[in-house]
Protein backbone atom coordinates (compact mmCIF):
# COMPACT_ATOMS: atom_id res chain seq x y z
CA UNK A 1 0.00 0.00 0.00
CA UNK A 2 1.36 3.41 -1.08
CA UNK A 3 2.01 6.36 1.90
CA UNK A 4 -0.70 8.55 -0.65
CA UNK A 5 -3.37 5.60 0.73
CA UNK A 6 -2.41 5.43 3.87
CA UNK A 7 -2.48 9.11 4.53
CA UNK A 8 -6.26 8.88 2.80
CA UNK A 9 -7.01 6.20 5.12
CA UNK A 10 -6.03 7.90 8.63
CA UNK A 11 -8.18 10.76 7.32
CA UNK A 12 -11.05 8.54 6.82
CA UNK A 13 -11.04 7.08 10.16
CA UNK A 14 -9.90 9.30 12.63
CA UNK A 15 -12.52 12.05 10.97
CA UNK A 16 -9.47 14.49 10.55
CA UNK A 17 -7.99 16.73 7.97
CA UNK A 18 -4.58 17.48 7.90
CA UNK A 19 -3.55 19.42 4.36
CA UNK A 20 0.22 18.83 3.14
CA UNK A 21 0.47 22.57 2.25
CA UNK A 22 -1.23 25.88 2.64
CA UNK A 23 -0.54 29.90 2.49
CA UNK A 24 -1.87 29.81 6.73
CA UNK A 25 -2.95 26.94 8.31
CA UNK A 26 -5.48 29.05 10.72
CA UNK A 27 -7.21 30.11 7.81
CA UNK A 28 -7.73 26.58 6.51
CA UNK A 29 -8.54 25.33 9.97
CA UNK A 30 -11.30 27.92 10.41
CA UNK A 31 -12.79 27.07 6.90
CA UNK A 32 -13.04 23.59 7.96
CA UNK A 33 -14.23 24.42 11.28
CA UNK A 34 -16.98 26.70 9.72
CA UNK A 35 -17.51 23.81 7.25
CA UNK A 36 -18.88 21.95 9.79
CA UNK A 37 -21.21 24.96 11.32
CA UNK A 38 -18.36 25.12 14.51
CA UNK A 39 -18.85 29.07 14.30
CA UNK A 40 -17.53 29.51 17.94
CA UNK A 41 -14.97 27.59 18.03
CA UNK A 42 -13.59 28.70 13.70
CA UNK A 43 -13.66 32.40 15.40
CA UNK A 44 -11.41 31.75 18.37
CA UNK A 45 -9.00 30.28 15.32
CA UNK A 46 -9.23 33.12 13.76
CA UNK A 47 -8.44 35.64 16.83
CA UNK A 48 -5.27 33.57 17.66
CA UNK A 49 -4.45 33.87 14.11
CA UNK A 50 -4.74 37.77 14.29
CA UNK A 51 -2.12 37.98 17.18
CA UNK A 52 0.61 37.15 15.16
CA UNK A 53 3.00 40.11 14.28
CA UNK A 54 3.28 39.15 10.94
CA UNK A 55 -0.36 39.19 9.96
CA UNK A 56 -0.86 42.29 7.74
CA UNK A 57 -2.62 43.53 4.60
CA UNK A 58 -4.58 40.56 2.39
CA UNK A 59 -4.04 38.07 4.82
CA UNK A 60 -5.61 40.38 7.67
CA UNK A 61 -8.25 40.83 5.29
CA UNK A 62 -8.94 37.04 5.02
CA UNK A 63 -8.79 36.73 8.80
CA UNK A 64 -11.74 39.33 9.04
CA UNK A 65 -14.13 38.25 6.27
CA UNK A 66 -13.75 34.83 8.16
CA UNK A 67 -14.78 36.42 11.43
CA UNK A 68 -17.67 38.33 10.19
CA UNK A 69 -18.98 35.12 8.38
CA UNK A 70 -18.64 33.60 11.83
CA UNK A 71 -20.46 36.54 13.59
CA UNK A 72 -23.33 36.42 11.12
CA UNK A 73 -23.55 32.96 11.68
CA UNK A 74 -23.76 33.82 15.58
CA UNK A 75 -25.96 36.01 15.17
CA UNK A 76 -23.27 38.81 16.36
CA UNK A 77 -24.43 41.52 14.32
CA UNK A 78 -22.41 44.06 16.02
CA UNK A 79 -19.29 42.43 15.36
CA UNK A 80 -20.08 41.47 11.83
CA UNK A 81 -20.05 44.95 11.00
CA UNK A 82 -16.85 45.83 13.06
CA UNK A 83 -15.09 42.83 10.99
CA UNK A 84 -16.49 44.37 7.62
CA UNK A 85 -15.43 48.22 8.92
CA UNK A 86 -11.85 46.78 9.20
CA UNK A 87 -11.63 45.19 6.09
CA UNK A 88 -13.19 48.30 4.28
CA UNK A 89 -10.46 50.61 5.93
CA UNK A 90 -7.31 48.29 5.10
CA UNK A 91 -9.43 47.69 1.51
CA UNK A 92 -11.93 50.82 0.54
CA UNK A 93 -12.68 49.14 -2.69
CA UNK A 94 -13.27 45.88 -1.14
CA UNK A 95 -17.06 44.01 -2.57
CA UNK A 96 -18.47 40.48 -1.53
CA UNK A 97 -18.31 37.51 -4.12
CA UNK A 98 -21.55 37.51 -6.04
CA UNK A 99 -23.48 34.53 -4.44
CA UNK A 100 -22.96 35.75 -1.06
CA UNK A 101 -26.23 34.99 1.12
CA UNK A 102 -28.31 37.93 1.59
CA UNK A 103 -27.84 37.60 5.48
CA UNK A 104 -24.75 38.57 5.24
CA UNK A 105 -24.64 41.29 2.59
CA UNK A 106 -27.61 42.81 4.42
CA UNK A 107 -24.82 43.08 7.22
CA UNK A 108 -22.11 44.08 4.93
CA UNK A 109 -24.49 46.80 2.70
CA UNK A 110 -25.47 48.80 5.98
CA UNK A 111 -21.43 48.83 7.22
CA UNK A 112 -20.75 50.36 3.56
CA UNK A 113 -23.46 52.55 3.66
CA UNK A 114 -22.45 54.32 7.27
CA UNK A 115 -19.21 54.53 6.30
CA UNK A 116 -19.86 55.89 2.86
CA UNK A 117 -22.28 58.74 4.34
CA UNK A 118 -19.94 59.18 6.95
CA UNK A 119 -17.03 60.25 4.62
CA UNK A 120 -14.79 57.16 5.92
CA UNK A 121 -14.61 56.19 2.35
CA UNK A 122 -12.69 58.96 0.59
CA UNK A 123 -10.44 61.49 1.83
CA UNK A 124 -8.20 64.06 0.49
CA UNK A 125 -5.78 63.52 2.46
CA UNK A 126 -6.15 59.29 1.92
CA UNK A 127 -5.54 57.47 5.90
CA UNK A 128 -4.35 54.75 6.32
CA UNK A 129 -4.71 52.69 9.13
CA UNK A 130 -3.99 48.67 10.21
CA UNK A 131 -6.46 47.89 12.29
CA UNK A 132 -4.96 46.79 16.32
CA UNK A 133 -4.35 43.37 16.22
CA UNK A 134 -5.59 40.60 19.07
CA UNK A 135 -3.72 42.16 22.33
CA UNK A 136 -2.35 40.53 25.52
CA UNK A 137 -3.66 41.98 28.62
CA UNK A 138 -1.82 44.48 30.84
CA UNK A 139 0.97 45.54 28.17
CA UNK A 140 -0.60 47.96 26.90
CA UNK A 141 -0.81 48.93 22.80
CA UNK A 142 -0.02 51.25 19.86
CA UNK A 143 -2.64 52.57 16.73
CA UNK A 144 -1.22 54.66 14.36
CA UNK A 145 -2.38 56.63 11.21
CA UNK A 146 -0.60 57.68 8.13
CA UNK A 147 -1.55 60.17 5.56
CA UNK A 148 -0.42 58.98 1.87
CA UNK A 149 -1.41 62.89 1.17
CA UNK A 150 -1.01 65.95 3.03
CA UNK A 151 0.21 65.02 5.89
CA UNK A 152 1.92 68.42 6.67
CA UNK A 153 -1.92 69.78 6.73
CA UNK A 154 -2.83 67.48 9.66
CA UNK A 155 -2.32 69.36 13.21
CA UNK A 156 -4.21 66.77 15.70
CA UNK A 157 -4.84 63.52 15.54
CA UNK A 158 -7.03 61.96 18.06
CA UNK A 159 -7.71 58.40 19.21
CA UNK A 160 -10.71 57.50 20.85
CA UNK A 161 -11.05 53.76 22.96
CA UNK A 162 -13.25 52.22 25.32
CA UNK A 163 -14.36 48.86 26.15
CA UNK A 164 -17.39 47.27 24.37
CA UNK A 165 -20.48 47.81 26.91
CA UNK A 166 -19.26 50.68 28.11
CA UNK A 167 -20.32 54.48 27.17
CA UNK A 168 -17.37 56.69 27.30
CA UNK A 169 -14.52 57.11 24.99
CA UNK A 170 -11.12 57.98 26.59
CA UNK A 171 -9.09 60.46 24.36
CA UNK A 172 -5.63 59.85 23.59
CA UNK A 173 -3.65 62.28 21.38
CA UNK A 174 -1.69 60.75 18.89
CA UNK A 175 2.54 61.94 18.52
CA UNK A 176 2.70 63.32 14.80
CA UNK A 177 5.84 60.72 13.42
CA UNK A 178 6.80 61.63 10.01
CA UNK A 179 3.62 61.24 8.18
CA UNK A 180 1.91 59.06 10.67
CA UNK A 181 0.59 59.80 13.93
CA UNK A 182 1.25 57.00 16.30
CA UNK A 183 -1.19 56.64 19.94
CA UNK A 184 0.06 54.93 22.91
CA UNK A 185 -2.75 52.92 24.66
CA UNK A 186 -1.86 52.70 27.85
CA UNK A 187 -1.76 49.29 30.09
CA UNK A 188 -4.22 50.34 32.62
CA UNK A 189 -6.62 50.32 29.54
CA UNK A 190 -6.28 46.83 29.28
CA UNK A 191 -6.09 45.11 32.00
CA UNK A 192 -5.03 41.35 32.43
CA UNK A 193 -8.20 39.15 33.03
CA UNK A 194 -9.16 35.57 33.11
CA UNK A 195 -11.63 35.89 30.55
CA UNK A 196 -10.88 37.57 26.65
CA UNK A 197 -12.93 40.98 26.00
CA UNK A 198 -12.96 43.80 23.18
CA UNK A 199 -12.15 47.18 22.95
CA UNK A 200 -13.68 49.75 20.37
CA UNK A 201 -12.06 52.57 18.87
CA UNK A 202 -11.93 55.69 16.35
CA UNK A 203 -9.60 58.10 14.62
CA UNK A 204 -10.50 61.52 14.50
CA UNK A 205 -8.10 63.91 12.65
CA UNK A 206 -7.91 68.24 12.36
CA UNK A 207 -6.34 70.10 9.37
CA UNK A 208 -4.42 73.29 10.28
CA UNK A 209 -7.47 75.01 10.85
CA UNK A 210 -8.89 73.30 13.21
CA UNK A 211 -11.62 71.85 11.13
CA UNK A 212 -12.19 68.03 10.92
CA UNK A 213 -10.14 66.69 7.91
CA UNK A 214 -10.43 62.45 8.21
CA UNK A 215 -12.01 59.89 10.38
CA UNK A 216 -11.09 56.31 10.73
CA UNK A 217 -13.92 54.43 12.03
CA UNK A 218 -16.46 56.44 14.02
CA UNK A 219 -18.38 57.21 17.97
CA UNK A 220 -21.29 55.40 16.38
CA UNK A 221 -19.51 52.77 13.96
CA UNK A 222 -15.93 51.99 15.78
CA UNK A 223 -12.91 49.17 14.74
CA UNK A 224 -12.44 47.08 17.63
CA UNK A 225 -9.48 44.32 18.76
CA UNK A 226 -9.80 41.63 21.35
CA UNK A 227 -7.83 41.40 24.74
CA UNK A 228 -6.94 38.16 25.62
CA UNK A 229 -5.21 36.73 29.01
CA UNK A 230 -1.65 35.79 28.68
CA UNK A 231 -2.29 32.12 29.96
CA UNK A 232 -5.07 32.63 26.62
CA UNK A 233 -2.15 33.38 24.19
CA UNK A 234 0.13 30.93 25.96
CA UNK A 235 -2.14 28.19 25.22
CA UNK A 236 -2.99 29.37 21.57
CA UNK A 237 0.93 30.67 20.68
CA UNK A 238 4.36 29.35 21.67
CA UNK A 239 7.36 30.35 20.47
CA UNK A 240 9.78 27.72 19.30
CA UNK A 241 12.96 28.17 17.58
CA UNK A 242 10.75 31.41 15.59
CA UNK A 243 8.08 29.08 14.75
CA UNK A 244 4.41 29.72 15.72
CA UNK A 245 2.64 26.70 17.61
CA UNK A 246 -1.46 26.47 17.40
CA UNK A 247 -3.21 24.24 19.79
CA UNK A 248 -6.30 23.12 19.37
CA UNK A 249 -8.06 19.93 21.44
CA UNK A 250 -10.21 17.73 19.29
CA UNK A 251 -12.38 14.70 19.93
CA UNK A 252 -10.72 11.88 18.28
CA UNK A 253 -12.93 8.70 17.65
CA UNK A 254 -10.53 5.83 16.98
CA UNK A 255 -11.32 2.83 14.98
CA UNK A 256 -10.36 -0.27 14.69
CA UNK A 257 -8.01 0.40 11.88
CA UNK A 258 -5.99 3.22 13.87
CA UNK A 259 -5.71 1.90 16.54
CA UNK A 260 -2.18 1.11 15.99
CA UNK A 261 -1.10 4.56 14.61
CA UNK A 262 -2.34 5.98 17.83
CA UNK A 263 -1.74 3.84 20.50
CA UNK A 264 -2.56 -0.04 21.57
CA UNK A 265 -6.02 -0.57 23.15
CA UNK A 266 -7.02 3.48 22.48
CA UNK A 267 -10.76 3.41 22.36
CA UNK A 268 -10.84 7.26 22.38
CA UNK A 269 -9.45 10.28 23.38
CA UNK A 270 -8.47 14.15 23.33
CA UNK A 271 -5.89 14.96 20.97
CA UNK A 272 -4.15 18.27 19.40
CA UNK A 273 -3.88 19.74 16.30
CA UNK A 274 -0.14 21.72 16.39
CA UNK A 275 0.00 24.30 13.60
CA UNK A 276 3.22 25.30 12.43
CA UNK A 277 2.41 28.08 10.26
CA UNK A 278 4.77 29.49 7.77
CA UNK A 279 4.31 31.53 4.60
CA UNK A 280 3.43 29.32 1.67
CA UNK A 281 3.54 25.89 3.85
CA UNK A 282 2.40 24.38 7.10
CA UNK A 283 3.00 21.27 9.11
CA UNK A 284 0.44 19.48 10.97
CA UNK A 285 0.49 16.76 13.15
CA UNK A 286 -1.53 15.07 15.87
CA UNK A 287 -0.37 14.08 19.64
CA UNK A 288 -2.74 11.88 21.74
CA UNK A 289 -3.04 13.14 25.28
CA UNK A 290 -4.67 11.76 28.26
CA UNK A 291 -4.79 7.70 27.02
CA UNK A 292 -2.82 4.64 28.17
Amino acid sequence: MSMKQCLWIVVAVTGLWAPVASADAYIDKARELMDQAEYERASKVLRLGLAREEVGGDLMVDHFELQAVCFVSLGQKQQAKSAYAKILTIRPGFSLPANTSPKIREIYDATYQSMKKAGMLRSTFKPVHVPISTKTGGLGAQAALKFEENADEISKVQLSVRRLGTAAYTTINAKPEGDSFVADIPAYLLPAEEEAYAMEYYFAALDSQGFPAAQVGSKDLPLSFLVVSKREIEVGEELSSGTTLLWIPVVVSVAVGAVALIGAGTAAGVGYFVFRPRRGSATVTVRQAGVE
